[in-house]
């Protein structure tokens, strides 16, 4: 005989910290071009919890946490043209625990950064190999973004879209997406990604307020939408918040909330 199935409340908790700090004035040139070094730090962690239910299923937690530190050598090149190009390389050394894959791990990555002469258009390339791991987990990733401003201050209409492949990045702005405990077996293969962003830049009393919507497209079938608002202000201080839905062809939809801050000194 067969059982009929239940069901259970889901949650998905992510906090993340990350640092960036500059460990040289530029004194270090190549090619007659001073090269910058930064120090990078990551710390992440997750924990999905299955509520359960009074039928069959038990209260279950998963946690997962990691730490990241890397090295990035950078060289900003002035064109003729006015257009500012960018190379640069990464050497990175991660760590994770929890559930999962766990162990330590040795990073690679590198790119290329387009700043247009008026300043208001960026494109970016990149690429990323998890080249050792302990647990024998492989990761690698290739991505392209371009993002348009259509005023110097960032004010008015602006649009993005970006095209991906595999894990592309490990950065704290990609944790909520590439996270061992938010995803399943399934997902950890390579996808193709295309995500698409329209937002507008608003004047405030301290600083520029942007909502926007996104729009994300994987190659198997699933879709993501956004709704959101970013805070820049003048005094170094970055804030968001983002509302999102994550569909599936094959679930139910899943529902998120993400709160981000960033503060330059």
């Amino acid at each position: 005989s067969g059982s009929s199935p239940s069901a259970s409340d889901t949650s998905l908790t992510t906090t993340a910290f990350g640092s960036r700090y500059r460990l040289n004035d530029g004194d270090f040139r190549m090619l007659d071009e001073s090269v910058m070094v930064d120090l990078k730090t990551e710390a992440w962690g997750t924990r999905l919890t299955v509520k359960g239910n009074e039928v069959r299923q038990e209260k279950t937690s998963i946690r997962t946490h990691g730490l990241r530190l890397a090295i990035e050598g950078s060289q900003e090149r002035n064109m003729e043209t006015g257009a500012t190009v960018t190379p640069f390389g990464e050497l990175g050394v991660r760590w994770d625990g929890g559930a999962g894959d766990t162990g330590t791990g040795l990073e690679l990555g590198g790119g290329l950064k387009l700043l247009a002469p008026c300043r208001c258009q960026t494109l970016n390339a990149s690429a990323r190999y998890l080249a050792l791991h302990e647990s024998g987990r492989k990761e690698w990733g290739i991505g392209m973004s371009i993002r348009r401003d259509l005023n110097y201050d960032r004010t008015g209409m602006s649009y993005g879209a970006s095209l991906s492949h595999g894990e592309t990045g490990s950065e704290v702005e990609t944790l909520w997406e590439s996270s061992a405990a938010g995803r399943e077996d399934e997902d950890n293969r390579l996808a193709t990604r295309v995500d698409a962003e329209v937002g507008y830049g608003l004047y405030g009393a301290d600083g520029i307020y942007t909502p926007y919507a996104g729009l994300g497209l994987v190659d198997d079938g699933s879709r993501d939408y956004a709704v959101g608002i970013r805070y820049t202000g003048e005094a170094a201080l970055s804030l968001g918040l983002e509302i999102s839905r994550f569909e599936k062809t094959d679930k139910s939809p899943d529902h998120r909330i993400m709160l981000t801050g960033q503060v330059d000194w």
